[in-house]
Parts: C-alpha cells; structure tokens; sequence
C-alpha cells in the first residue's frame, strides 16, 4: 500500500514530458483552439515591417505568397485548397501559414537567385489531414537554396524539391465608365 502511494505520488510530482517539451497533446486544448508555442523560438504570425522600411527584393518581399504546387522527393503535388499554406517574406523574416500551423525564420536573399534560412519555429497544433503536406513544407523549405521569381510567381528550390506560390491578387477598382 505504501509503495502505491509512493508511487502514485512520484508520478505526480514528475508532470508529463510532453509539459516539459512544450508540445500540445491535449485533446480538450486542440479543440478549444489553443495553439501552443515551441518555447525556444518565437513565431511571428505576421511579419512586423518598420513604416520606413526599403525591401531590397521588391518583387519578393512584402506579398502574401500562396502555395500552388510543390515538388517533394520528386513527386509533383498540388497544395491543399482549403486553408491554402502561405508566405510572406521582409525584412530578413519569412513567415506563414503551413494551412495548419503558423511559423517563422530568418531568411538571407541574395540578388544571384540564392537563399538561406535560419531555424523554423512553429506552433504546434494537430490538424487531422493536414500534417503530411506540413512536414514535407518544412522539408522543403529547410533544404532551399534558391529562388527564382517574376510578377506573379515564386518559386524556392533545393535538394529535396520545389514550392511554388502565386502572389495574392488584388482586384483593382474598375476607373472606366
């Protein structure tokens, strides 16, 4: 009996790894919403862009890139439609929407085409169906060394394969009459 209590007591005491971890397998915390952060690394759900600020990639940089199509272990696929994964890129930060999880790094463009970004920090929410596209994302985008874009696409390449994004479109007020 003792030993039970002892035990029961240590077990207790001890909290859970996943605690410790920072990682959300709490099923009434999913359900409510509650997104749980990596506690190493913050993420910016949005990029935070001084008023004075001059991109050095204009074409690149302050738009909401939408994923179309990525190319993963050589296997051509098309990005979800519904909660469509997202980018935006500024001042030395990339930052979006994997349709699941929203996440952040530092990101270095260069004028020759190539790229290097820093560590992925993510939220950490469980999204039944979605979790294979996120991981091979995150693959993707960890392996990218470069980057190729005109007006409307971008693409960001490397090793394991390529993203593809479409520039959000804007419709512009019709001025004739």
């Amino acid at each position: 009996m003792l030993l039970m209590m002892l035990l029961s007591f240590s077990l207790l005491a001890c909290g859970s790894d996943t605690e410790k971890e920072g990682t959300d397998t709490n099923t009434a915390s999913q359900e409510a919403g509650n997104e749980v952060v990596n506690p190493k690394v913050a993420v910016e759900s949005e990029l935070v862009i001084p008023a004075d600020y001059e991109p050095a990639f204009p074409q690149v940089e302050l738009k909401k890139w939408y994923l179309t199509d990525y190319v993963y272990e050589g296997r051509s696929m098309k990005a979800d439609k519904e909660d469509t994964p997202l980018i935006s890129i500024g001042n030395g930060k990339l930052s979006g929407n994997s349709g699941c999880n929203k996440f952040s790094a530092d990101i270095a463009l260069q004028a020759d085409g190539t790229l290097s970004l820093g560590e992925i920090a993510s939220t950490k929410m469980l999204c039944q169906g979605k979790m294979t596209q996120e991981t091979r994302i995150y693959d993707l985008l960890k392996a990218a060394n470069s980057y190729s874009v005109n007006k409307i696409f971008l693409e960001i390449s490397g090793d394991k394969g390529q993203l593809s994004f479409r520039a959000a479109y804007t419709p512009q007020p019709d001025t004739a009459e």
